[in-house]
């Protein structure tokens, strides 16, 4: 989460909120897809708390200037929980697959 800040701070004269919340997305997805449950749950909330502290006016406040916003975090926060976890569900299949196909080749030989 601290890369997709650092991203949307030194893009932030041309990428619209919009554009950030997609960055900070991909950043969960990242998270989701090397760590476990809790991280992937953790690194969504954070997406939506750094994207409301250092993007949305107010500056450096959890204040909300438009209402308008929430519905953005709101969003935000959904998709990105949903993300992340498909993307651990998707990994635990893969992991489960191998298992599989690693007892079959085993038991076979």
């Amino acid at each position: 989460m601290a890369t997709a800040s650092v991203v949307c701070w030194f893009t932030r004269s041309f990428f619209s909120l919009a554009d950030q919340a997609m960055i900070y997305l991909l950043g969960v997805l990242l998270v989701s897809s090397t760590l476990e449950r809790g991280p992937s749950l953790v690194a969504a909330v954070v997406s939506v708390a750094a994207l409301d502290l250092f993007f949305v006016p107010p500056y450096f406040t959890f204040a909300v200037g438009d209402a308008r916003h929430i519905l953005t975090f709101a969003v935000l926060l959904v998709t990105a929980v949903l993300v992340s976890r498909q993307t651990l569900l998707i990994r635990e299949q893969a992991d489960s697959a191998r298992e599989r196909e690693h007892r079959t080749v085993t038991s076979t030989s």
